[in-house]
Order: C-alpha cells, then sequence, then structure tokens
C-alpha cells in the first residue's frame, strides 16, 4: 500500500515495517495505519507491505529479502509518486525494527531510520526464545542478531522503559555499541511504557 499526501513534491519517501513477532501481522495493523497518517500529514509518501512470516514456509532470510524489495520497488516508483530519492527513511516496530536493520545493508540509498521498540538482541528474549531460536535457525548469516549489523544511516530508538517483551536494555545496548562506532544515533526513552505501546495511541494523539 502506499499512502500520498498533498502537493507536488519532491517529497520524503517512509518504507514501514510492521511488527508481529515475525509469526503474525500485516501491514494494516493499527499501529502501521498510525504511524503511516502521521507521516502523510508531515508530507511523506510511505509505502507499507506485508512479508513472509516465520513457520509458514519461510525463514527469517525470506523476510529480510522482502523488505529488500519493498524496499527497492518503492525507490523504483521515484518518478511516479513525485519522491526525493536523497531523502529515503524506514521506520520498524518491533520485530519489524530487526528486520529493517537486517537488512538496512542491501537498501540502496537508505538516508534515515527509526526503531520502535525494536529487538535487537535475539539471545535476550524473554519466553519465546526457544521458540524463534527453532524457527529461525540457519535463516541469519551467523545467527547474528541487528546488535551486530552496524549500519550508517542515522538511526533514531523509541522504546518503553518498562518494556517486558523486549527489555529496554536492548535499545541501550544498541545505542552504546553504535555510538562507540561514531554512527548517528539517537535513543528516545519512552518512561513507563511497556511493548507495543502505539496501540494505546489514539489517531487524534
Amino acid at each position: 500500500d502506499v499512502y500520498l499526501p498533498r502537493g507536488d513534491g519532491p517529497r520524503p519517501v517512509t518504507l514501514l515495517v510492521h511488527g508481529g513477532g515475525f509469526v503474525i501481522g500485516h501491514r494494516r495493523m493499527k499501529p502501521m495505519r498510525l504511524v503511516a497518517t502521521h507521516l502523510v500529514s508531515a508530507g511523506h509518501v510511505v509505502g507499507v507491505f506485508d512479508y513472509r512470516l516465520l513457520g509458514r514456509g519461510a525463514g527469517l532470510s525470506a523476510a529480510v529479502d522482502d523488505v529488500v524489495a519493498a524496499g527497492a520497488w518503492l525507490m523504483s516508483q521515484a518518478a511516479r509518486f513525485r519522491v526525493d530519492p536523497e531523502r529515503f527513511g524506514a521506520v520498524g516496530l518491533s520485530a519489524g525494527g530487526a528486520l529493517m536493520l537486517l537488512a538496512a545493508p542491501r537498501m540502496a540509498g537508505l538516508s534515515r531510520m527509526v526503531s520502535v521498540f525494536g529487538l535487537y538482541d535475539f539471545a535476550d528474549l524473554r519466553g519465546v526464545s526457544r521458540l524463534f531460536t527453532r524457527l529461525s535457525a540457519g535463516a541469519q548469516p551467523g545467527g547474528s542478531s541487528p546488535l551486530h549489523y552496524p549500519v550508517d544511516a542515522p538511526l533514531t530508538l523509541l522504546h518503553g522503559t518498562e518494556d517486558t517483551l523486549v527489555p529496554f536494555r536492548q535499545a541501550e545496548a544498541l545505542y552504546a555499541r553504535r555510538a562507540a562506532a561514531g554512527l548517528a544515533t539517537r535513543l528516545l526513552p519512552f518512561e513507563g511504557a511497556r511493548h507495543a505501546f502505539l496501540n494505546e495511541v489514539h489517531s487524534a494523539d
């Protein structure tokens, strides 16, 4: 789905990557519609897509490939949607944040990234680690987590301090690793917020 703002452009373009723990979710989930609405209001062209889910005949690498393909298609339509190819960004929520970061090294022209309550260390999961390990075994080269994929594009991390599914320390660890490498990174804590806090935000907020 492509959401178009008013105006002639050239306009920034943003790819949204949905969450759902790698096993559920789709492009029209409430958080995706919420983020898309706000970005369109700010003048962005927004692309939202479905990727292959784990446990349905696809591994983690297939989902990463789908993110890359969606970004490539969106940028191939730059003239059609009147976008500025120098302002290509990506936003990932939860599992989508992990997929975005794993795909980013292969996404030509990516100039900025935002990860919202993303998963960055696959070894630091609560309750679902065995299931995730079984479903994704061998799917990602070296079994590497996004924590180990330093991407040059500037990154903003939004994370709730009371997240009990993906601990806030994961965002802190990624921030520290990127800062040590001299990569532009911002960490914005949401005090008291739990995982998937966008589900609690109304469209008018």
